[in-house]
């Protein structure tokens, strides 16, 4: 039989440098991953929440635009201010739906960690897979970075690509090309955002999967840590929430019943029944136990323990959603002024004041107010945690480089 010669043979095709030899990994795992169905519906999946967006963004343009059946149709869900001066609330507009949208898509984002990320190193060390790596010129961190590309792509299909083509198609509807200036921060914001959710949830997935052989405990230990994490968050907000509302709730309760005490006195003097308690007390009270839920949230360290939780936090910071809902807060109180001013102006003398103003009633409902650095501390915690395991865990083979 013949001998072929198996010595060295000079490498005739295109070399690539040393910073693109981690590409080679991330795109045969994206290609690998690809095979799976239930990620490729994951993925479409995904698309739907980023086609609401771009159905939002190109619904605003026609506003801008006074298209008289868009104007007619949301008429009834946006404030009158809005519509008034739509290019005025352009940012803000763009900001809050950004903000909804990845939202949403992190519980998609989520999933697809679920379907991808624990067989990403946990059937590499399986298989004994890592020395046909390091045989070639490749690093630990040309490895890690590769599989780190993975989720990356994952997470730049499921989110950042879809937030991108809904810009395009927002600009294209705007047909103005100031909207640009106006909202290139929510642009850049969705793309840090979108570093952010790779570096956290790439390095803590990696992590797991480093620990084990086997990609079914990792799952498990992914949406564990996923779920227990939203649950102990859920449990800790509500006790919080119950114990202010129980306090201001006796407070309550103390004050009517000392003012009905001091009324039925009164009134048996003057051979009158009990006095009900005014209708300004009342809103008083309300204003006393919103701003007691404010202070509260400034400080609400109870979210942390949520790994979503703490990723949207940063989410909002980037974006600015707090102003946005400000802004839109401000233009709801107009709106409820005009409408209440002619009733208080034309009623009859029982009318009752109207509440007080709270431009901040929006905004301490729906975003987080504690500091956006303390979520940032966290993920880095995480994120350090994480890349020591991988240090440990995968041996250095670095002699062939």
């Amino acid at each position: 039989m013949p001998i072929f010669d198996q010595g060295y043979q000079h490498w005739k095709g295109p070399l690539a440098g040393h910073a693109w030899r981690w590409f080679a990994i991330a795109r045969h795992g994206v290609r690998v991953q690809l095979r799976s169905r239930i990620l490729r519906v994951m993925l479409l999946l995904g698309w739907l929440p980023a086609l609401a967006l771009v159905v939002a963004v190109a619904l605003w343009g026609l506003v801008e635009q006074r298209s008289a059946t868009v104007v007619g149709l949301v008429s009834s869900i946006l404030p009158a201010d809005m519509l008034l001066d739509p290019r005025a609330y352009r940012t803000t507009f763009w900001t809050l739906a950004y903000s909804q949208f990845f939202k949403t898509e992190m519980f998609f984002v989520m999933i697809a960690v679920v379907v991808a990320g624990p067989g990403l190193i946990s059937r590499d060390l399986r298989f004994n897979a890592l020395p046909l790596y390091f045989a070639r010129p490749l690093t630990r961190f040309d490895y890690f970075l590769g599989k780190l590309g993975v989720i990356g792509a994952l997470v730049a299909a499921v989110a950042v690509g879809p937030a991108l083509f809904a810009y395009v198609i927002g600009v294209c509807f705007s047909l103005d090309l100031s909207v640009v200036k106006d909202t290139y921060r929510v642009l850049l914001g969705s793309l840090a955002y979108g570093a952010i959710i790779t570096l956290s949830v790439g390095t803590l997935v990696l992590a797991l999967s480093s620990l084990t052989r086997r990609s079914l405990y990792v799952g498990i230990a992914w949406f564990g840590l996923w779920w227990i994490g939203e649950a102990v968050a859920g449990v800790l907000i509500g006790i919080q929430v119950v114990t202010i509302q129980s306090e201001l709730q006796r407070e309550l309760v103390e004050k009517a019943n000392a003012e009905a005490a001091q009324a039925l006195d009164h009134g048996a003097r003057a051979g009158r029944g009990p006095r009900r308690m005014p209708q300004d007390d009342w809103f008083r009270l309300e204003a006393q136990r919103e701003e007691a839920m404010s202070a509260a949230a400034r400080t609400n360290w109870r979210l942390l323990p949520s790994f979503t939780a703490n990723l949207n936090r940063l989410g909002e910071g980037l974006l600015d959603s707090d102003a946005a809902w400000v802004q839109v807060g401000r233009a709801t109180e107009r709106a409820r002024q005009v409408v209440d001013q002619p009733m208080r102006l034309f009623g009859k003398g029982s009318q009752p004041a109207a509440p007080p103003i709270n431009e901040r009633r929006l905004a301490d409902q729906i975003v987080p107010q504690y500091p956006w650095w303390w979520s940032g501390a966290v993920l880095a915690g995480l994120m350090g945690i994480s890349v020591w395991i991988l240090s440990r865990r995968i041996k250095s083979l670095d002699r062939l480089k």
